[in-house]
């Protein structure tokens, strides 16, 4: 028989104490040292309230962004429209074009017989890696990797062809060895300079940069061959009769077909666009023509004479007359209203109005995200970090003042284990009062932390907020810190309650709370 049933045997089994007597204890021991289950409470609180925060902000944030490009792709699309009929796209759109949908460029181009060489999608999509990283430079370095070039046309050179008569004489000068003599004259000063500039690192490794560079001249071949076709584009546009007449096709309900007889199919230029979107996207030419419209009318200039006849000339308007007011005040403002009536109708003119309120808001929200520098990419790491972080002070706090409550109970902790209290019993009643305190500072940091996020982004975003309210996606973030600030409070409570249960009662006894 080992001595630990020598004991039970000789003790008797030790009575099981109910739940009811761990609750009794628990909130006992909460209402007489209240001002610790307080600070415990504020942590808890603090901690909810700004992981709500940051978690409420970035979905707020977002819901807005995607509701405003939403709403500004429509002008995006016809401003774009408009664009490529009098102009080539760019190095870089090609290049995206080869990179996101070889084949149908393939095809368009054909149409317009012109033959491309299609490189591989890797190859295009490496060399808008590097092009994308140097825009995102400062223009000073920028300026450091591309000279007087634009990205596109500098880009088309970044190859590993021979050196050239400049390249020789910088290398016959130089007194040492580089570290990138191995490499292209092209790639090493890339490399060299970039690994210079303070605050950016390199896109690509070096083996990659130089990979670019061999597979530059297959890329540059088919970029050619593209701004052929895009000036045989330009020349059925202009043999079709020019912008207006393309546009007028388009509005009227003109097919893709029928737009790819000019080269302009609208799946090619704009890709993927799905039915909703080429929808709005002719209400939206059809808006661009009623501003035409109503700002030929509003721009006339009109002749006031006074009772000397002296002539002056009125105030000229512009679009925002018909929102702000300065219609209503003008000398000739029911001439000018008839005339708008008679050039676009009463209704368009309604329709005309809710466009320019729409287009104000939308200008607003674009200043609140270009002051914020707001990137729905770039803000998932930022949030990741503050998460941890409320996480972090969450549990150090909990931890803290757990241990903090432990300490100053070691003499009623050794009582009830005299008192025939079990290891398990004691454990019960400290999770029992870190989960009762971790619940109220739970619920208390959500709610102050819902209160917090939609002041914010109202006093951000104003009615644009309510109106793309991410109400579904707000309360799970609610719920889920609710959860979260439960959860690390008994978690941080674990290792103080283990302790207690552990201690050896006369040990307990013999130190000085």
């Amino acid at each position: 028989m080992t001595d630990d049933s020598r004991k039970q045997q000789l003790l008797g089994t030790p009575a099981k104490l109910p739940l009811s007597v761990a609750i009794q204890i628990a909130y006992g021991s909460i209402r007489v040292r209240l001002s610790r289950s307080l600070v415990t409470v504020s942590s808890v609180v603090l901690a909810v309230t700004f992981l709500l925060v940051v978690l409420g902000g970035e979905i707020s944030s977002n819901a807005v962004f995607r509701t405003w490009t939403r709403d500004v792709r429509p002008a995006e699309d016809a401003a774009r429209i408009r664009t490529l009929l009098v102009q080539p796209r760019d190095i870089l759109g090609l290049m995206a074009m080869l990179r996101d949908e070889p084949e149908a460029t393939k095809d368009w181009a054909q149409s317009l017989d012109v033959s491309v060489q299609l490189p591989g999608r890797e190859i295009a999509a490496e060399a808008l890696v590097v092009a994308r990283w140097l825009q995102s430079l400062r223009p000073s370095q920028r300026y450091l990797m591309v000279r007087n070039q634009g990205i596109g046309p500098w880009l088309l050179t970044y190859n590993s062809a021979g050196t050239s008569a400049a390249d020789r004489a910088i290398e016959a000068s130089a007194e040492e060895p580089g570290e990138y003599d191995h490499l292209p004259p092209k790639v090493a000063s890339f490399i060299e300079v970039g690994s210079t500039l303070t605050g950016t690192r390199l896109p690509l490794s070096h083996e990659e940069l130089l990979a670019v560079a061999e597979n530059m001249p297959i890329l540059a071949t088919a970029i050619r061959q593209l701004q052929e076709a895009e000036q045989r584009r330009l020349a059925q546009v202009r043999a079709a009769g020019g912008v207006e007449p393309v546009i007028e096709r388009l509005r009227g309900g003109a097919e893709d077909q029928q737009l790819a007889e000019i080269g302009l199919p609208l799946s090619q230029l704009i890709p993927q666009i799905s039915s909703t979107r080429r929808q709005e996207l002719v209400a939206q030419v059809e808006i661009e023509d009623l501003r035409t419209r109503a700002q030929a009318v509003l721009a006339r200039p009109r002749v006031i004479t006074d009772e000397d006849g002296n002539e002056e000339i009125a105030p000229l308007l512009g679009l925002g007359a018909l929102i702000d007011g300065r219609l209503d005040g003008h000398p000739f403002s029911s001439e000018i209203d008839s005339e708008l009536q008679a050039a676009i109708g009463a209704a368009a003119i309604d329709r005309l109005r809710q466009d320019l309120l729409r287009r104000r808001t939308l200008d607003g929200l674009r200043a609140t995200f270009a002051s914020m520098n707001y990137d729905p990419d770039a803000g998932k790491e930022r949030t990741l970090w503050l998460v941890l972080l409320s996480l972090l002070v969450c549990i150090v706090g909990i931890v803290n003042s757990m241990m903090m409550a432990v300490t100053e109970r070691f003499r009623e902790i050794a009582t009830m284990k005299c008192l025939g209290a079990m290891d398990g019993f004691i454990l019960k009643t400290f999770m029992i009062e870190s989960g009762s305190v971790g619940f109220v500072g739970a619920i208390l940091g959500a709610l102050i932390g819902v209160v917090l996020v939609l002041g914010q982004s109202t006093a951000r975003y104003g009615a644009s907020f309510w109106a793309s309210l991410p109400a579904q996606y707000l309360l799970m973030a609610a719920i889920a810190s609710l959860v979260c600030g439960l959860f690390l409070t008994i978690l941080g409570a674990l290792l103080p309650a283990y302790k207690a249960a552990r201690m050896n009662p006369i040990e307990a006894m013999r130190l000085e709370a």
